[in-house]
């Protein structure tokens, strides 16, 4: 499906399920089988797998599918975003940590970090991401180039 079409179902029908639960004043789970979602590409060795979008709350989850070498451009968080590693290793440039699998990252509202997956590593990363907010990117000079939420990641 293509990503366009596959952003406007996936909205569409998470709009529609959330005003029936508060008409309802009850909250679903959501299940969702990640064989049903497709990778879109955002960049050179970047994918992103979109699972949830909460218009309210601006929430939204997707996992990070990079390829050893690559990177997720500078980029500030407005809100909170919290990430838990499945598979790989992967630091920020501006830290001396490394995540591998099973590591859990929190991050502040407001952090300014650029995400990089070794090179030497074999494999995949894979990083499952719930942020609240939007990912504001940056050039090499701290200024914006655009950014990335809820409606966008859809």
């Amino acid at each position: 499906m293509a990503r366009a079409a596959y952003a406007s179902l996936l909205l569409a029908s998470l709009t529609a399920l959330f005003a029936s639960c508060l008409a309802e004043q009850a909250v679903p789970a959501v299940h969702i089988d990640p064989t049903d979602v497709p990778f879109f590409k955002f960049s050179p060795g970047i994918l992103f797998r979109v699972f949830y979008a909460e218009p309210n709350t601006g929430l939204w989850c997707f996992q990070l599918k990079a390829s050893p070498g690559s990177s997720l451009g500078q980029h500030r968080n407005t809100g909170t975003v919290v990430g838990h590693t499945l598979q790989g290793k992967w630091h920020y440039r501006e830290t001396d940590w490394t995540a591998s699998p099973g590591h859990f990252v929190h991050e502040m509202p407001g952090a300014v970090h650029s995400i990089e997956v070794p090179a030497d590593q074999e494999g995949d990363t894979v990083v499952q991401f719930s942020v609240w907010g939007s990912l504001e990117f940056k050039t090499a000079r701290g200024q914006d180039i655009g950014s990335l939420d809820f409606s966008s990641a859809a």
